[in-house]
């Protein structure tokens, strides 16, 4: 089982269904949303684990609001629950995951002003940043790469910890990944097991 939700964020201009949203997070993701400043990081934040709740409800995946916790990498997991997890969200998009092998997904908003040059170094490693200045289309092979890397520190459970500059995404063996753009939005999931994606675009 790998299911994959992705939705846009925009029906949560609407205050009196973000509300409706933020009421019904756990405890622990209503304070995560609260330490935002900016309205809509807190918007991405409830839009997000409510299509992760959304995708768990559709798969009938039982859980309770306490069972939601956070380990030492940032990493979410289900107490007492052989489901593995994850989410992403930026700009305008939020993507969830859940699967019966470990997962990882990303999103990023693709920003065109960009200062991609001072980015690289802290995302590419070196054979990266000498292949990737052949590049004839950079903006577009920067983001899938960086959200490639990203979905696979997220799959093996060290996130940003890992170090994205110490990972070569082409000498990564045993992962898998499915790659897509839309609407200036780049994704990707990345997955372990050799497994169908069931992947689809929602409504909030």
């Amino acid at each position: 089982m790998l299911k994959v939700y992705y939705a846009k964020i925009d029906p949560l201009y609407n205050q009196e269904k973000y509300l409706a949203y933020y009421q019904a997070l756990p405890k622990t993701r209503q304070k995560r949303t609260d330490n935002y400043v900016d309205a809509e990081d807190r918007m991405r934040s409830v839009a997000a684990f409510t299509l992760l709740l959304k995708l768990l409800n559709d798969n009938k995946v039982s859980y309770q609001n306490d069972d939601f916790k956070i380990d030492q990498y940032g990493k979410l997991y289900l107490v007492n629950s052989d489901v593995y997890l994850n989410l992403s969200h930026s700009g305008s998009y939020v993507i969830a995951a859940i699967s019966d092998a470990p997962v990882g997904v990303d999103v990023e908003h693709i920003e065109k002003n960009h200062k991609i040059k001072e980015l690289i170094k802290y995302v590419l490693d070196n054979k990266e940043i000498e292949e990737f200045s052949k590049s004839k289309n950079q903006i577009k092979d920067f983001y899938l790469m960086w959200t490639k890397k990203e979905s696979y520190t997220k799959c093996i459970g060290k996130g940003l910890s890992a170090g994205m500059n110490t990972i070569n995404i082409n000498k990564i063996k045993d992962f898998h990944f499915k790659c897509f753009d839309k609407e200036n939005h780049q994704f990707a999931i990345c997955y372990k097991a050799k497994l169908v994606i069931d992947s689809k675009e929602i409504e909030l």
